[in-house]
């Protein structure tokens, strides 16, 4: 009876912890971080998602309402960005874009150069900062040169 107590104990103690993905820092305003999932809030409070293809690849991005955004001490949340192809059944690589100013995403497909094989994305956070994306042929993602996942099947 004692041990089953403790482990009751422990088990209470443990379920309300949460975990938090690591923070990649762009730069002094922007930092991002991978998701696994999505909040009921988090996506009532986003916009319509917009999309953008190229190649067969699909990113979508909501904004969060400025009225109703996640904060973090000083970071407000930005927006959603997804990345994912337009198969059934994968397993897309999400980011939480948080910044220190106002945010206005946009994102728009890139020229790629003939060198480099795969897909460039501009993620436009407002009028001066710009994030690359690009996603190699086998869907492997990175954001200013920092690795963020793969896309999965």
């Amino acid at each position: 009876m004692k041990t089953s107590s403790i482990w009751l104990l422990l088990l209470v103690s443990i379920a309300p912890m949460t975990v938090h993905a690591a923070s990649i820092q762009l730069s002094d305003n922007t930092r991002i971080e991978v998701v696994e999932s999505l909040t009921v809030r988090e996506l009532w409070n986003a916009t319509k998602a917009t999309s953008v293809e190229a190649g067969g690849v699909v990113v979508d991005s909501r904004m969060f309402d400025s009225e109703a955004r996640p904060r973090e001490g000083k970071w407000r949340g930005c927006g959603i960005v997804m990345v994912g192809t337009g198969d059934i059944g994968i397993q897309p690589v999400a980011v939480r874009i948080w910044t220190l100013k106002p945010c206005d995403l946009t994102i728009t497909a890139a020229v790629s150069s003939r060198s480099r094989p795969g897909h460039e994305f501009n993620m436009r956070l407002g009028s001066k900062e710009v994030l690359k994306m690009y996603v190699t042929s086998d869907l492997r993602i990175t954001v200013n040169g920092n690795d963020i996942g793969r896309v999965k099947d």
